[in-house]
């Protein structure tokens, strides 16, 4: 949810980590993050909880038939319809 609310539209996830600042302890870009998403240093975890969960309770795959299709067609029972930020959120809960 953080890089949704901060990145530019379209931007790559490395170009905006590379943008991030360093942390307190100068860990660079990821410890930034660690302080921003799992010590709340900016006080705007409750805040991307509830939009994680705006996301996760509304969330459709619009490719579901499309891909049940394909899948049972080439005789797979695998499904990825969540996101790297579904599985972040579930993490932290």
């Amino acid at each position: 949810m953080y890089y949704i609310l901060t990145a530019d539209k379209l931007e790559r996830t490395a170009v905006w980590q590379a943008k991030l600042p360093s942390g307190k302890n100068g860990g660079g870009p990821i410890e930034h993050l660690k302080e921003v998403i799992i010590e709340d240093s900016l006080g705007i975890c409750d805040e991307l909880d509830r939009r994680m969960q705006h996301l996760v309770d509304t969330y459709h795959d619009e490719w579901v038939s499309q891909s049940d299709f394909c899948f049972i067609s080439f005789g797979s029972i695998l499904r990825f319809p969540l996101t790297f930020h579904l599985f972040l959120h579930r993490l932290r809960s």
